[in-house]
């Protein structure tokens, strides 16, 4: 199909999304897949790449023509001064606000302001059919203002704010009380949470804010994340430092179904219970009606493929060889195009796709406690809701990719 040009000129706020990378062919074919499914799904304005990347000659692909609202902004490797402790997702914060900062020679007058929303996402998200209409915008960013922010759900629980832990000292400068925080240092976390996670909320990307508060939610950010690598080493650094960061600076975070990833998450079991096998169907059906408040999955426009996933003989999963070796560069047609499911798991594909019963079965939280029959039916759902990620994120990958070959390679 013809790529779209989104046009949104009833919208209230201004919207530029943005995502941070290093500089691989494993990220540039996940930008191009995420580049891809912005403009196909309308999203209003631009999509801003910032590229940590040392080498100064390193080649992108080519979108320059094709794809008028997508733009690089170059920022070092903060990265790379860290050589005893190294974690790439510490430039998430440092690309950010190195860049709203003005200190990117490719945007040296950045976004800034409270009238403009920056939206910040990860490069192994796609967006979903269900974000062509202004009114889906317009009744998200209402939540976003001086302030006041949105966040996706996430299910990182709470116990790594436990005042017995050693994060306590970063967590609103160790004065914490669990039931009342009077501190004067960090507010009393402020959320409004659709949904039950205890006490401590979590939450992360997409996540939106406006440019003010994430350019100074940016650089807190980055000072506290680096701050919590001495004591803790995980790949999910960022992710608390990032609930921290907000609640240091009393911003008032909106939570909401907002991307969909884990078939097998009881947290997302809301997203699961509501979700349709004909997304495109049901945008194109409400297009002029007001969002439902009583659908947990309203806001919900992205897939997140962070997961493995698995269908009969087919595997999903961006860590494997066959997708981490692809080179857009390169223009090899066995390198560019994915490989298919085969027809024993296509027939089992067909068989799972479309029933609503399956995608939106219960899990049983103690499976490994359940009579075989449970077990088996749970398997199933699971199996059901893999055949759903492929659909709406391993398929607009794969369109992504081929569009690519045909303008670039052909």
């Amino acid at each position: 199909s013809p790529l779209l040009q989104p046009q949104h000129p009833l919208l209230q706020k201004k919207l530029i999304t943005v995502f941070s990378s290093g500089c691989s062919p494993s990220q540039d074919w996940q930008a191009q897949a995420l580049l891809y499914s912005h403009q196909q799904q309308g999203v209003p304005g631009e999509l801003v790449r910032l590229l940590s990347c040392q080498d100064p000659n390193y080649t992108l692909p080519d979108n320059t023509h094709s794809f008028p609202n997508y733009r690089v902004v170059r920022t070092p490797d903060f990265n790379a001064a860290y050589y005893k402790d190294n974690y790439s997702p510490r430039n998430r914060p440092s690309a950010m606000s190195f860049w709203l900062n003005g200190q990117s020679l490719d945007d040296i007058h950045p976004p800034s302001g409270d009238d403009l929303v920056i939206m910040a996402v990860d490069p192994d998200m796609i967006f979903l059919p269900t974000t062509t209409t202004t009114t889906f915008w317009n009744q998200l960013l209402q939540h976003v203002g001086p302030g006041r922010g949105v966040a996706a759900r996430y299910g990182l629980g709470h116990t790594w704010v436990h005042s017995r832990t050693s994060w306590n000292r970063f967590w609103c400068h160790g004065n914490v009380d669990h039931d009342h925080n009077n501190s004067k240092d960090c507010p009393k976390p402020n959320t409004s949470d659709h949904g039950s996670f205890g006490f401590w909320p979590s939450f992360g990307h997409p996540q939106l804010f406006t440019a003010s508060d994430a350019k100074r939610h940016a650089e807190l950010w980055m000072n506290v994340t680096n701050d919590m690598r001495q004591v803790h080493k995980g790949w999910e650094t960022e992710m608390y430092s990032n609930i921290i960061t907000a609640f240091r600076l009393g911003l008032q975070i909106t939570v909401h179904n907002l991307m969909v990833s884990n078939p097998q998450h009881d947290q997302e079991q809301s997203i699961w219970g509501a979700l349709s096998w004909k997304l495109v169907e049901d945008a194109k059906m409400n297009q002029n009606n007001h969002v439902d408040h009583e659908d947990p999955t309203r806001f919900l426009f992205m897939a997140h493929y962070c997961q493995h996933y698995r269908i009969g003989d087919f595997i999903f999963d961006k860590t494997r060889d066959q997708l981490v070796r692809i080179n857009l560069q390169s223009c090899h047609p066995d390198e560019v195009l994915l490989r298919s499911p085969t027809e024993y798991t296509t027939r089992l594909m067909d068989k799972l796709r479309g029933n609503h019963s399956l995608l939106h079965g219960e899990l049983n939280h103690n499976n490994h406690q359940a009579k075989p029959q449970k077990q088996k039916q749970d398997m199933i759902v699971v199996l059901a809701r893999n055949v759903w990620m492929i659909d709406y994120a391993f398929s607009p990958i794969q369109q992504a990719l081929d569009e690519y070959y045909s303008r670039v390679c052909a």
